[in-house]
């Protein structure tokens, strides 16, 4: 039955989505200043004020959640204007130039915190809904819901809700745009806000880099033939052999071209935009992150994903243990199914996306 139709499947949904907001919003004082909360709210009010360098310097990282944050703590009417004197890359007198601003302000930091963790949520329940199309989409928005992890980056002043936001608005344009008709205005209108979502989504985490890429395989996937016959056409101007054994049927490739250069363009642009549309400061900051965390930085093949499994199993309990064999068996048998769905080579794909990250 469609989850539209499921009128049980309806009021869980409700219900989950009352529980979530509450959730999200309740004992939202409970948690601190963990992780690196300080050098955020360096960064978030620093464009606030005057600087003889790129604020974006001070947090060392992409500046758009920074400056969502900073609307928050200049609500408060505190005045951090002692930001000024800080040094880029490296000031360990933060404490005394905003430290008690920064506590007198915290409620008012964290409200754009609790917003998007909000809004992150009631995008991964639509998604869900879009993928599943019934009631299993209560299980993945049941999950959300309770998940610890998830409630706790709700509430902690850090960029890390806001980047999966925009990365959740750039999932929910993509599949709109799979699911289009080729060569429609609606496909074309959902690829450029997928990318231009998952630019902010840049913009506001460097590890939202990746999702392009998903994005990047989602169009090719669906123009599979023009993409063929691209390379096929490459294959022939070089002159190599290869080229007359790929078969091709007579398509014309003009709107796959045109999509792909539109969905860069905008992609480059939304992600400079933060950076005053300048190329040099997204460089300069990659450099000055690279080098407080060079373990962070770059991309890789790697055997963690083994790791990550082995802690989990020895962590859950026995329910979320055969939850998780169960879960393996539907993968398996999602693999070898010859016929699949649109819905289900997505999740598919979104899959092996996350176990390559």
């Amino acid at each position: 039955m469609e989850f539209k139709k499921d009128k049980l499947a309806i009021i869980f949904l409700i219900i989950l989505l009352v529980v979530g907001t509450y959730l999200r919003f309740t004992e939202y004082d409970t948690i601190g200043y963990p992780h690196d909360s300080l050098l955020t709210i360096a960064g978030s009010v620093a464009w606030f004020y005057p600087h003889s360098y790129f604020p974006g310097f001070i947090y060392m990282g992409p500046p758009l959640g920074n400056m969502i944050i900073g609307v928050g703590c200049m609500l408060s009417g505190e005045d951090f204007s002692g930001i000024s004197q800080a040094h880029q890359l490296f000031s360990p007198d933060l404490p005394i130039l905003i430290g008690q601003q920064m506590v007198n302000a915290e409620p008012y930091c964290k409200i754009p915190i609790h917003l998007f963790g909000l809004i992150f949520f009631l995008l991964l329940s639509l998604l869900s809904i879009m993928l599943f199309r019934s009631y299993y989409a209560l299980f993945p928005i049941a999950f959300f819901t309770f998940s610890q992890f998830i409630l706790e980056w709700s509430r902690v002043i850090s960029v890390d809700v806001i980047s999966y936001t925009f990365i959740f608005f750039g999932l929910i344009f993509l599949w709109r745009a799979y699911n289009e008709e080729r060569e429609s205005k609606k496909e074309s209108l959902f690829f450029i806000l997928t990318f231009i979502s998952l630019g902010f989504a840049g913009a506001t985490k460097f590890s939202a880099g990746i999702y392009p890429l998903f994005a990047v395989i989602i169009l090719f996937e669906k123009y599979w033939e023009e993409l063929k016959l691209l390379i096929k056409k490459i294959l022939t101007l070089t002159k190599i052999s290869i080229a007359e054994k790929i078969n091709v049927s007579a398509v014309n490739f003009k709107q796959f071209i045109k999509i792909g250069i539109i969905s860069f363009i905008v992609y480059i642009i939304a992600l400079l935009i933060p950076f005053n549309l300048s190329p040099k400061n997204l460089i300069d900051t990659i450099k000055g992150f690279k080098a407080l965390e060079s373990s962070f930085v770059g991309i890789s093949p790697t055997l963690e994903i083994f790791n990550i499994l082995n802690t989990f199993i020895m962590r859950i309990n026995i329910l979320d243990f055969l939850i998780f064999i169960l879960s393996i068996f539907i993968f398996i048998k999602l693999i070898l199914k010859k016929q699949k769905e649109k819905n289900e080579k997505f999740i598919l794909y979104f899959v092996f996306l996350f176990i390559f990250i």
